[in-house]
């Protein structure tokens, strides 16, 4: 559905018709909102797959098999990948005696290009680095020490932190109770579980007993049917999981919310839930860290592969100082991954100096989790994000000032996002 996309496509049919019937016959741009709504019906008759242990993927997805000492840093082999990361550092801009931030830091090659951009003699006034996986601030911090022995730079403060970027499963539950979403419809793409069929017949039924119901008012299911009549028992149920989600933000647990055995409820994983997704979210949706805690934040290729970036990014809107600047990067929507793998795979080749077998086994672990994502793309369970699609969503989390870069390639795979936080 990119546009890109439909632009090659539509070459290769007014080719294919030139061939066949000897006349110039244009092609006609699909109805993109028909597919969307074709797709999702096609979806809801399917199971769709889950990312049952989130840290054990990009575990996996930055380390590889076990002794696999290359992994995720394979990438820097192919001279596109540094000068990738140089661009995001290049567009960060940071600055002596500022406070660095990186979201979802991996394995630390962002970080240290970022490093890398400070004048000789200066560095950062702290830097904090954050990923879901415990290993990744590690490797992190050590490239980080082995950089100031290196270089003989001033090493500053380091603060890593293994937490989830997710922030909150929960998140756009309170944005509902607080009234930030435009009614239900807002939830879809940011709870798991639930899609537009449900969102639309709840919408088409809404009224003050079924607001309350979504709001955490107790009801049962055949209330809930009568209500909103057309709801199959699925559905039926989502609403009613939506309303015990809503309870345990606001305190009001009820015993029937708990699962068999659980006295009481400390995170999302001690309720049931059969249809939507909360993971085990407690009900505090922000990260344990100060408002305007950082002058500058980067994140690299983290917000597609988050179930809802919107609350990541109101995040890093709280913790930046005014008139902080903040850099986002995604790949874009239908990528073809293998034009970075045969490249890389050539570029190993002409090593003299090294038979690559390691390499090249690492660069083909790589090339297959990119596949998986891709796969899950597919799920709906990660978006790559077009230029204005990122954007608009940095924008909706409240920062100013925003463009838009291509990057990584050629032609550019990926789409870099710059924008400020209002003075």
């Amino acid at each position: 559905t990119g546009a890109e996309a439909i632009e090659l496509f539509k070459l290769v049919s007014e080719s294919i018709a030139k061939h066949l019937f000897g006349t110039d016959r244009p092609a006609r741009e699909p109805d993109l909102g028909r597919y969307a709504r074709q797709s999702e019906a096609e979806w809801a008759r399917v199971k769709r797959q889950e990312l049952a242990d989130a840290g054990g993927f990009w575990k996996d997805h930055l380390f590889g098999a076990p002794g696999d000492e290359i992994a995720y840093d394979i990438l820097l082999e192919h001279p596109e990948y540094p000068r990738f990361l140089a661009r995001q550092a290049e567009l960060l801009d940071p600055r002596p005696g500022e406070h660095l931030a990186d979201f979802g830091c991996g394995t630390g090659n962002l970080l240290l290009a970022l490093l890398d951009s400070y004048p000789s003699g200066t560095a950062p006034q702290s830097i904090t680095f954050l990923d879901l996986v415990p290993e990744a601030v590690a490797r992190t911090e050590e490239k980080v020490r082995d950089w100031h022995l290196r270089g003989g730079r001033p090493l500053p403060p380091l603060r890593g932190l293994v937490a989830d970027l997710e922030i909150s499963r929960l998140a756009a539950i309170e944005d509902f109770l607080n009234g930030r979403l435009h009614g239900v419809e807002g939830l879809v793409d940011r709870v798991e579980g639930l899609d537009g069929a449900t969102a639309r017949k709840i919408v088409a039924r809404y009224g003050k007993e079924l607001h309350a119901i979504l709001r955490g008012a107790p009801a049962a299911p055949q209330r809930v049917a009568e209500l909103c009549p057309g709801l199959e028992e699925g559905e039926v149920e989502a609403i009613l999981e939506i309303g015990r989600a809503a309870r345990f933000l606001l305190g009001r647990t009820l015993p029937e919310d708990l699962r068999s055995g659980v006295s009481r409820a400390r995170t999302a994983g001690d309720l049931c839930f059969r249809h939507l997704r909360f993971g085990d979210a407690s009900p505090r949706v922000c990260l344990d860290l100060p408002d305007g805690s950082f002058d500058r934040i980067g994140s690299s290729l983290v917000l597609p592969y988050l179930y809802d970036p919107l609350a990541t990014l109101r995040e890093m809107h709280r913790l930046l100082r005014p008139g902080g600047t903040l850099v986002v990067s995604s790949i874009r929507p239908n990528f073809d991954p293998s034009k970075l793998y045969t490249e890389g795979a050539e570029i190993l080749a002409r090593e003299e100096n090294d038979p690559s077998s390691r390499k090249l086994e690492a660069l083909r672990h790589f090339a297959n989790t990119v596949s998986r994502l891709i796969e899950l793309e597919e799920d709906g369970r990660f978006r790559f994000y077009d230029g204005p699609a990122l954007a608009a969503l940095v924008s909706e989390a409240g920062f100013s000032r925003t463009h838009v870069f291509h990057a990584f390639g050629s032609p550019p795979t990926a789409i870099l996002v710059r924008a400020e936080k209002e003075a």
